[in-house]
């Protein structure tokens, strides 16, 4: 999913600079890969989020 996607999903127009915060916190606690990806805009690439099938979390 992207950040626009999730904005969709939890009824928001877009992420807060929160969000995008405690999604990085999710990262370093195994829980949501995060990786860019080159598209079309301006600046040539977006983040996109992920859950990894087994997290890290309690090992």
């Amino acid at each position: 999913m992207n950040r626009k996607d999730i904005a969709r999903a939890i009824g928001k127009r877009r992420l807060t600079p929160y969000d995008i915060a405690l999604l990085e916190l999710l990262q370093d606690k195994g829980l949501v890969e995060i990786k860019s990806r080159a598209n079309g805009t301006p600046i040539g690439y977006e983040w996109v989020y992920h859950a990894p099938a087994e997290s890290k979390v309690g090992k």
